[in-house]
């Protein structure tokens, strides 16, 4: 059982949310998912964490929690050993530099990433091809994302999802050096 802790009533979330619960459905019939809404003012007072801790306290059935946005709980590690919920595995989206420490530590389970910067260059790359006519690659791919596990996590200060030297390559791409 888990609990998905999403933004209510952003459509984006609210997006995500029914492709979770219709993914967890189709790959897990036997899967319970609850849809934790938090709200606008849970996020700017920090209260998401409190939340999702009174959320597991009333089910102690939920194993798991989920997140698109993992940052939307700032040290949901920590709460949920002070709450001693320390069975409870966390996931989560759009990991931050502490996230990922968290997934080290072996506070949290897995997140997924995307690099931001490199997402810039993409969207720069986009607009410079769209501008000088050119066409783009069938199934380019976009932002790339990966699974970050205490496995598969590189080292801090490093990426694991850009290509190396890639400031250069679109550099030499754009036949700007």
């Amino acid at each position: 059982h888990a609990v998905a802790a999403e933004r209510a009533p952003v459509p984006r979330s609210a997006g995500g949310s029914a492709g979770c619960q219709n993914a967890v459905a189709a790959s897990c019939p036997g899967c319970k998912l609850t849809v934790l809404n938090v709200t606008g003012t849970q996020i700017a007072s920090n209260g998401v964490t409190s939340a999702i801790v009174s959320a597991l306290q009333r089910d102690p059935s939920i194993g798991y929690v989920a997140s698109s946005d993992i940052a939307l709980a700032p040290g949901l590690p920590a709460a949920l050993k002070a709450a001693n919920l320390t069975q409870v595995k966390i996931v989560g989206g759009a990991a931050s530099p502490t996230d990922e420490q968290n997934v080290r530590d072996g506070t949290v389970s897995a997140v997924m990433k995307n690099d931001l910067v490199y997402c810039g260059w993409l969207m720069m790359d986009a607009l410079l091809r769209h501008a000088a006519g050119l066409s783009f690659p069938a199934n380019d791919g976009g932002v790339p994302q990966q699974i970050l596990t205490k496995s598969t996590i590189a080292p801090a200060g490093t990426s694991e999802l850009v290509p190396a030297g890639y400031p250069d390559l679109f550099k030499k791409l754009w036949k700007l050096g």
